[in-house]
């Protein structure tokens, strides 16, 4: 029954929790119920007196700021030990104000109510919230603010607000009007628990007195009325020139003057200096860019560091999340910006100073993109052929980019890209290749999809250097020539291997050519290549890293079959068969799954019957055939995919794990794959060592 109960009242917690804290399904909870009644608690960091009250006592992680913390349990406030009883029986006498801030031992604050002449206020009148700085807060105030509290009207009324308020009525955004003719205080209230007072956050709440209540606070509040805008508070600081230039430029400057509340996170001139010049020059030089850089500094919210004591993600302006981190010392950093300067109250906000300026992907290029991915040989390659101005926000269109990781562009010998590299031409059409007119998501992808490039394909002969494809797969092993006069051509090996299959002549192109997407239930590929990071969208575009360099097919499946000389017997029957037009078609979706010449030597007498009966042949043609295409990364291994042929029967193909030398096979069926994706204009070819059997012989 006891253990039903704490179930219950653990549901029960989870429940009030859920609406004021992000972590509330994590049962890391100071469960106060087992200790007694009238029980409560907070979080301490180890090895040290700082201690951290939120509403909730949902505490999850257990650090504050990277430090490992411990739950304090105390009685609540009014309640005292019993000795021999569980939690706090005891009721003490309840006090007015300023017999409870004795009692509390708030004795700096003590000091400046008395020398105000506040004493008997708060003795006799009321009824007060008062918001009591805990004595350690007085010990680094400034001079100015030692004199406001001496002053009259002494700083201290500004602590003082008529009514009693306690914690579960400090909503978000509240302005409380103070003794201090009347000048506002703000209350902000956060999804972790904690409540802020001016960015001072509450340490005890809820002190109950005879005239009102008390909350201990960490700092000592000054008002925020008759304070400057965080605009304005920029533009009287000169270490921000930089930024209100930019502010201006952007034409922003008035939203921020009025209205509210924001927290602005402002990279000082020194900071800015620190970009790149490329850089700078491509956000700070187009107004869209420029706008987004602005709004991505800019958080609509009143964003109190005293709140900011675990990792978490802050909307901003711009639409996209600031990355908040809270690292040792108490250090905050926003996307690896060190804050530098925190908690400068403004009218409307607050504003933070950064060491760096913040860089949101919707004010990059699709070329800084690249970089922040760290695809630098792609960067570096299109830089070289002159296709910066294409990739940047000058070219005024939008495109989407299948980029190669650096793990694909080290798949190729030094020889195979030097002569790439060798020709400009090439180059430049074969990085073409890898892009795509519009912003096109992956939430867009249909399977089969055929999505023109920006390269085109070529309508003439003669006069053009071109480079010649090897478009084997796995096994054998090519060679590299290289030609250098004009009409001449050089030979790429592309697959590292692949000998016995054909090459094909790769020049540079007239007319529109397309990649080709095909999405299974948990991949996409695009022509032979995996998709394995995707859509990263940057202020011209999207990203797809893709883990292959891919090159344009030039010739139709048959095409590729003849010129393997491991395909005689496959070419013959294929053009036997009456099939030879499925098989040279300029475009299409089909994988074909070719047996070599010994694999057909292997039917024996059954292949003198295909020999002299076409329609056996071609049934058993067809069932070779899928009609999509199939590309090896997109099957995982020890998975049964189960294929229809073009004859209408089934083909199952599995691919085993990688073994120690991070090989895999592939098997359709009985046979073992050869050589896979080898890319043709109308579909993809398998080499396999058998036969596919059928009911067809």
């Amino acid at each position: 029954m006891r253990l039903l109960c704490i179930l219950m009242a653990l549901v029960v917690a989870m429940g009030v929790c859920a609406k004021n804290s992000p972590f509330y399904w994590r049962a890391n909870y100071a469960m106060t119920w087992l200790h007694g009644p009238n029980v409560c608690a907070l979080q301490e960091v180890r090895g040290t007196r700082a201690r951290y009250w939120d509403e909730c006592m949902v505490y999850r992680p257990r650090t504050i700021c990277g430090n490992p913390t411990f739950i304090r349990y105390y009685c609540c406030s009014g309640y005292e030990k019993v000795r021999g009883e569980r939690g706090c029986t005891g009721v003490r006498e309840m006090e007015n104000i300023y017999t409870m801030l004795k009692t509390m031992h708030r004795q700096s604050f003590i000091d400046y109510i008395d020398n105000s002449k506040l004493d008997e206020m708060l003795e006799t009148q009321g009824a007060f919230t008062v918001f009591a700085p805990h004595n350690k807060a007085f010990s680094s105030i400034s001079p100015e603010m030692k004199k406001q509290l001496e002053g009259e009207p002494s700083l201290a009324r500004y602590h003082l607000v008529p009514g009693r308020f306690n914690s579960s009525q400090l909503r978000n955004g509240l302005e409380l009007a103070t003794m201090m003719g009347g000048k506002t205080l703000r209350i902000n209230r956060y999804s972790n628990g904690i409540i802020t007072v001016n960015c001072a956050r509450i340490l005890m709440p809820n002190v109950q007195a005879t005239n009102g209540i008390i909350h201990t606070i960490d700092q000592v509040i000054y008002p925020v009325d008759k304070r400057p805008t965080g605009a304005e508070l920029l533009i009287q600081h000169p270490k921000y020139r930089e930024f209100v230039t930019l502010l201006i430029n952007s034409g922003l400057i008035n939203d921020f003057r009025s209205d509210g509340p924001f927290t602005i996170f402002a990279p000082t001139d020194e900071a800015i200096a620190k970009m790149p010049s490329d850089l700078r020059d491509s956000i700070f030089n187009n107004k869209q860019a420029l706008q987004a850089w602005i709004k991505y500094h800019i958080v609509k919210n009143d964003l109190c560091t005293a709140a900011l004591i675990t990792s978490c993600g802050i909307r901003t302006l711009e639409g996209s999340k600031l990355n908040i981190t809270c690292g040792p010392g108490n250090k905050l950093y926003v996307d690896g910006s060190l804050v530098t300067e925190s908690d400068m109250l403004a009218s409307n906000g607050l504003v933070h100073t950064i060491d760096y300026p913040l860089i949101p992907d919707s004010a990059r290029d699709l070329r800084f993109m690249a970089s922040k991915l760290g695809l630098n040989t792609f960067v570096g390659l299109a830089g070289s052929v002159a296709m910066n101005a294409t990739l940047s926000r000058s070219s005024g269109s939008n495109y989407t980019i299948f980029v190669p990781t650096e793990e694909a562009w080290s798949a190729l010998t030094a020889d195979q890209l030097h002569a790439i590299k060798a020709n400009p031409a090439i180059l430049a059409a074969m990085l073409r290749y890898h892009i795509v007119p519009g912003q096109v998501s992956t939430q867009n992808f249909v399977s089969e999809q055929l999505i023109p490039t920006i390269t085109t394909t070529n309508g003439g002969t003669g006069g053009t250097n071109s480079v010649v494809v090897d478009v084997g797969g796995a096994g054998g092993g090519g060679s590299v020539q290289t030609g250098g006069s004009l009409g001449g051509s050089v030979s790429v090996d592309v697959t590292g291997g692949g000998g016995a299959a054909a090459a094909t002549k790769f020049e540079p192109p007239s007319a529109s050519i397309s990649v080709r997407i095909s999405v299974d239930r948990e991949s996409i590929a695009v022509n032979e290549a995996k998709v394995v990071s995707s859509n990263h969208l940057s202020g011209n575009g999207y990203i797809h890293v893709i883990d292959k360099v891919m090159f344009p097919p030039q010739d139709p499946m048959l095409e590729l079959v003849k010129k393997d000389n491991r395909l005689g017997s496959l070419t013959g029957f294929i053009q036997a068969s009456g099939l030879e037009k499925m098989f040279s078609a300029k475009s299409g979706n089909l994988t074909l799954f070719a047996p070599t010449d010994s694999a057909f030597n292997e039917l024996g007498a059954d292949i003198d019957q295909l020999i002299t009966d076409p329609k056996t042949l071609e049934k058993l043609l067809r069932h070779h055939i899928v009609d999509k295409t199939i590309f090896s990364c997109a099957i995982k291994p020890d998975l049964k995919y189960r294929y229809k042929t073009n004859l209408g029967q089934k083909i199952t193909i599995v691919k085993s794990k990688p073994n120690s030398f991070d090989q895999q096979e592939i098997k359709v069926d009985q046979a073992t794959v050869l050589n896979s994706d080898i890319l043709g204009t109308n579909g993809v070819v398998y080499v396999i060592d058998k036969v596919l059997e059928c009911d067809c012989l």
